[in-house]
C-alpha cells in the first residue's frame, strides 16, 4: 500500500459526515500503514493479521485508540456489543470475531511495545480493563 492511499483516506475521512464514519476511514488507512510496516519488519502472516481485524471491523477503534494513547473500556464495551449483534445476526462468525480480537491484541500489545513506557500508545499486559473485556468476549466464543 501507497503513503498516497493512507493520505487519501485520511483527507476523506476529514470530510466525513459523520464521526463513527470519520473513524472507520481513519481505521482503514491505520491498518493500510500497519500492514506495511508488518510486512516490512517481517512478520509472517501480517496480511491475515491485518485482514482479521478489518473483516470485524476494529480498525476503528485500533486507530481512535491510537490517538487517544490508549484503548479505553467505555469503547471497547460499544464495539463487543456491536460485534454481539454482528453474532447474532449471523453477519460475522463467531471464529472471525475471536480472530479479530486476538489479531487486534496482538497488534496493540506490538504497538505499546514499540512505544516504551511513557510512549504514545498505552496497552499493558495487565491490569487493563479493556484488554481484558476484549480477551474475555473472544475466550466466550467457542462455538
Amino acid at each position: 500500500m501507497t503513503l498516497d492511499g493512507t493520505k487519501a483516506l485520511l483527507a476523506e475521512a476529514e470530510r466525513a459526515a459523520t464521526r463513527a464514519e470519520a473513524a472507520r476511514l481513519a481505521g482503514d488507512a491505520v491498518l493500510m500503514e500497519l500492514a506495511d510496516v508488518l510486512e516490512k519488519s517481517g512478520l509472517s502472516k501480517a496480511e491475515e493479521t491485518v485482514g482479521a481485524i478489518a473483516k470485524v471491523g476494529l480498525g476503528a477503534l485500533l486507530a481512535e485508540s491510537l490517538a487517544e494513547g490508549r484503548m479505553r473500556y467505555a469503547k471497547v464495551g460499544a464495539e463487543i456489543e456491536r460485534l454481539r449483534r454482528a453474532l447474532i445476526d449471523r453477519a460475522l462468525s463467531a471464529n472471525e470475531i475471536k480472530l479479530g480480537i486476538l489479531a487486534l491484541d496482538d497488534v496493540a500489545q506490538r504497538l505499546s511495545l514499540v512505544g516504551g513506557k511513557g510512549g504514545g500508545f498505552d496497552y499493558p499486559a495487565t491490569q487493563n480493563r479493556a484488554r481484558d473485556s476484549l480477551i474475555t468476549f473472544a475466550r466466550s466464543l467457542h462455538r
